[in-house]
């Protein structure tokens, strides 16, 4: 089974690493305030119109803009 592997420049390996990087940054930054604000909600340290259903809702939207 052969590989084809493509060989990048330096400058464009690290464009790509960045992006990851920053896939990786927005993907932590969305979990940990989803996890903060599910415990809020469980809690009931939230506002009126808060609750899983629609933070469900936000984090996976979030999750598709980064893609």
């Amino acid at each position: 089974m052969s590989v084809k592997a493509d060989q990048l420049s330096t400058q464009e390996y690290i464009v790509r690493w960045n992006q990851f990087l920053e896939r990786f940054i927005v993907f932590e930054t969305v979990f940990s305030e989803y996890t903060r604000t599910s415990k809020n909600i469980i809690k009931g340290r939230c506002l009126v119109d808060e609750n899983l259903e629609s933070l469900n809702e936000y984090f996976q939207s979030r999750i598709l803009e980064s893609s």
